[in-house]
Order: C-alpha cells, then structure tokens, then sequence
C-alpha cells in the first residue's frame, strides 16, 4: 500500500446522484476537487493491513501525519493544538479513568452554528454548509476501496486532537449523516491499515452530537490508554461501565471477518433507524494484542427495551432472519 498519482483515480464519482444534488455539487465541485493533481491517494487492501502492530508508523499513519501537519502550517486549522497542547486531566482515576480536555477552540461561539437536525434520516441540503465547500487546503487525501469509489480524508478545523481529521466516504455523492453498510466497512478497513493503537475512529448520528449532514467519521491520534479496550463483554454488552454499549470484536483482520461484523452491527443500527428513532454514536479502537473493537452507544436502546428484550435483539444479529426484531 502507499500514495498513488491522484491524477488516475479521483474522477468524478457522483455516479447517478439525484437531480437536486448534482446541480449543487457541481458548482461547488471546485473548491473540493480542484487539487486532483496534488492530492495523493491510498488503494485499500486487504494485503494492507496490520493485526500486530509494532507501533511504527504505516504509509496511513505516515501521510496522514506528513499532510495533516502540513496543512496546520498553511492555516487550514482554527488553532494549533500542537504548539498549545490541550490541557487534560484524569477523572476517577480509580476506576474508570476518564481524560478530561479543555478545548476553548470549540467553545461557545468559536465554531459555525452546527446544524439543526430534528431526525435520524434528513435529506442531504446543498444549500446548507458540506464537505464539498471546503477549501483545497483542507483536503489531505482520498482512499479508493475495491468497488472503484473514492473516499476523502479532509481536516477538522476545529481539531480535536492530533491529526484530528474526517474520514468522508464518497465525498461527491453527497450522503446525508447516516451510517451504511459501505461507510462501517471503510471506517474499519481505515483502521486496519494502521500501525498505531493510538489511532480512533467516531460516528456521530443527527441527535448524538453531529453537526453537519454530510456523512463522515472522526479521526483522530489519542495516546491514552483506554479503560474500555480491556473490560470484559458479556453477550455483546460491555461490563463494569457507566455508559450503555453494544460491542463487537474483531480478532482477524481480513475482508470476510469485516464483512461478517458489518453485517451483524448493522442489524443494530437500522432498528436505531427504523424502528425508535434512537440516536447513536459509534467508537472504533484497537485493544492492547490488536483486536479492533466496535462500541455502539445509545442508552435509549435500553431504556425501550427491557433486559429479555435486549438480549433477544442481540441475538438475532446472529440469526438469518432479515427482520432484527423477528425474535422480539
């Protein structure tokens, strides 16, 4: 795997999108798109990734830090959280370990106004800010996955941490703030290809902290040790935690373990969708012998549901029944 001439493979991949976007895209296309030349791209593959990691970077980790300090210094960002540190402390330090950071950058009245997003599933609004407005030095490089789409890594203005950036899957097709299938699956390749236990990934839904509706995962290097990667999972729910988790593993990095694990965690989303309504956010880290676990929080999930309930809903996802809820 490494960066390859974006000259030949960031063509325009909008395919069919809906007359209402195309119009939009188009004229915003340049600002997007317009630094094809220099922009590098990665090809996912399976070839690629990295179960055991030896904590030295990989050509992921190598660009994304190479263009993300980069762009830092030509004022893509708001602030530079590299020369001011965020100041951070440790919370129950006896049990739970929660970091705390003051970041006054995203303080009130530091960022756009995020937008207001009353349901799960809102139509993608052109006219509203996306990620096809973003300048060109915002955009740090694309991704192209085995099915020929383009993927693009941009900035986070308002970073969050080091390399804080944003994974956004099919970048011109325009997607609304929900997750599918194809955009798990990317998230979790992405962290397959590096080498940095350090290296998370979040999914914020509408009404679980998103502020823009153009689908996109966070992405970011933090370099404490997590509680969560250790405690123990019982039937799919975490243990000896304050906040409610859905959780799965994954212990073999290949396509068919990722797909396997798309599959089942995205059962539990479309009933989030489809069937409450219920916002979620999702958290992709790695443990210490590498497995890569996928949290799914939502407390609305148990609060609708009661404890038989819940487990019945956890294990259907292993069932073929099409319908989450047949065994509810």
């Amino acid at each position: 795997m490494g960066p390859t001439n974006s000259d030949h493979t960031t063509k325009d991949h909008s395919g069919s999108k809906s007359s209402s976007n195309s119009s939009s895209t188009k004229s915003s296309k340049s600002n997007a798109t317009s630094s094809k030349s220099s922009v590098p791209t990665i090809v996912i593959s399976q070839s690629d990734y990295i179960a055991k990691q030896s904590g030295l970077d990989s050509s992921l980790d190598r660009l994304l830090k190479q263009r993300w300090k980069k762009a830092l210094e030509n004022g893509a960002m708001k602030y530079d959280i590299i020369q001011q540190p965020l100041p951070s402390r440790l919370i129950a330090s006896c049990r739970y370990n929660f970091i705390a950071s003051l970041n006054e950058g995203r303080g009130p009245g530091q960022r756009r106004t995020p937008q207001e997003m009353m349901a799960l599933r809102i139509p993608f609004d052109p006219s509203r800010f996306n990620f096809t407005k973003i300048n060109p030095n915002e955009l740090l490089f694309r991704l192209k996955s085995n099915d020929s789409l383009v993927h693009t890594v941009i900035v986070n203005k308002s970073p969050i941490g080091y390399c804080s950036s944003l994974l956004v899957p099919s970048l011109e097709q325009c997607l609304p703030q929900v997750l599918t299938e194809d955009s798990l699956r990317l998230a979790i390749q992405f962290l397959c290809l590096s080498d940095q236990q350090s290296l998370r990934l979040g999914f914020n839904s509408a009404g679980a902290m998103a502020s823009v509706n153009h689908q996109h995962w966070h992405i970011y290097y933090f370099e404490y040790k997590l509680t969560v990667e250790d405690l123990p999972v019982k039937n799919h729910l975490l243990q000896n935690w304050p906040i409610p988790a859905i959780v799965f593993e994954l212990p073999e990095l290949n396509d068919i373990a990722i797909n396997s694990v798309v599959t089942k965690a995205m059962k539990i989303i479309n009933f989030c969708l489809d069937s409450g309504q219920i916002s979620h956010n999702l958290f992709l880290t790695r443990t210490g012998t590498g497995t890569i676990r996928l949290f799914i929080c939502t407390k609305e999930i148990f609060s609708t549901l009661d404890e038989e309930d819940c487990l019945k809903l956890l294990l259907s996802i292993h069932s073929h029944h099409e319908d989450v809820l047949h065994l509810l």
